[in-house]
This record gives C-alpha cells, structure tokens and sequence, in this order.
C-alpha cells in the first residue's frame, strides 16, 4: 500500500487518532514523579529565565499544545510501513525517555545530571521527545505535524541555549569540561 502524506484532507477525529502518542509521552512524567517528586519541581523551575528564556518557553508551550490538539484529528496509519516504522521511532523515544527521567530524577538537586542518557546528549529528555514526535509524525504521515514539529523545535533550541548558559554559571568549569565531552543533542 503506497502512503500518501497529507496536510489537512484527513484530518477526522477518531479515538484511536494521534492523540495517544502526546498522552503517553506526558505520562511518562508520572515515573519521574514515582522517582523523585521533588525532581519535578527542579523540572519546571523557571526562576533563571531571561525575558528570551520565557519568550521561549511560551512558545514551545503553545506549540505543544498545538501538536497535542491537531493529533485528536490525525488518524494513525494502522497497518501501514509507516505506521510500523513511526511505532519503532516513538517506542525508543519513549524508553530512551524513561531512562533520561530516571537519571534526571536520581541526581541530587545541587548536581548537573551527567550519568546514563546525558552522557550521549546534554538534552536527552528533547531529544527524546524529538524522537517520539517524529515517530508520531511518521505513523501519521501528516505534513501539519512535521511542520509543528520542526516550528516546536526553533522555541526549544533557544531555551536549550538559555539552560546551557545558567548551568555554565551554575556548574562552572564541571559543566565547561561536560560540554566538551558530550554533545548538545547527539
């Protein structure tokens, strides 16, 4: 069966659509809060942002939510190459996902988190989420989800940029030597 990708001739509101995918990713904040509640709160703490860290921040909040929405009327492709191939992606996106929570929650809150998935990327958990949104993007087939996607990631990178520098004056020359050792995503 050849899969054409659509824009938004699709688009129907379905139970099993899209919108499994973003719930089970957000859920997977739950193991963290298992882990580590207090971890959740070094997770959302925004007090360093910078008018451009917020303005950031924003925006890949409402792009989020703009992805979340659209896939409530995205069908999956069930059956499909692309949906097998687009599982596979959003699967190890999800596990690598857990494994980077994990570390994030089992590193002392005075600590930069440099063991398990952040020696790979010093961002594991958006590269996860990449890696689950492209899977998502694929089981879809859906231009109007790659086009999030990639808009997502502009906000993101900015606000990677931001947390790279507080922990550069957080962490200093440890987190200087880390930056040299580990690349930014992958």
């Amino acid at each position: 069966m050849i899969t054409i990708m659509y824009l938004f001739e699709n688009l129907q509101i379905g139970v099993l659509n899209a919108w499994i995918g973003p719930v089970i990713a957000w859920g997977n904040l739950l193991f963290l809060f298992m882990i580590n509640p207090r971890a959740i709160r070094r997770l959302n703490d925004m007090s360093w942002y910078s008018k451009r860290d917020k303005m950031a921040s924003t925006g890949t909040m409402v792009l989020m939510f703009a992805i979340m929405i659209t896939t409530i009327w995205v069908p999956v492709l069930y059956g499909s190459i692309c949906f097998y191939v687009g599982v596979s992606f959003f699967l190890l996106g999800v596990i690598m996902n857990l494994l980077a929570l994990y570390n994030y929650g089992t590193t002392p809150i005075n600590k930069p988190i440099t063991k398990g998935m952040y020696r790979i990327s010093r961002h594991p958990l958006y590269l996860c989420w990449t890696i689950m949104l492209i899977g998502i993007c694929i089981s879809t087939a859906s231009w109007l989800l790659i086009i999030l996607t990639i808009l997502y990631h502009i906000p993101s990178h900015i606000l990677i940029l931001g947390e790279e520098k507080y922990c550069r004056k957080k962490y200093g020359r440890s987190y200087n030597r880390y930056t040299r050792n580990v690349p930014r995503y992958l």
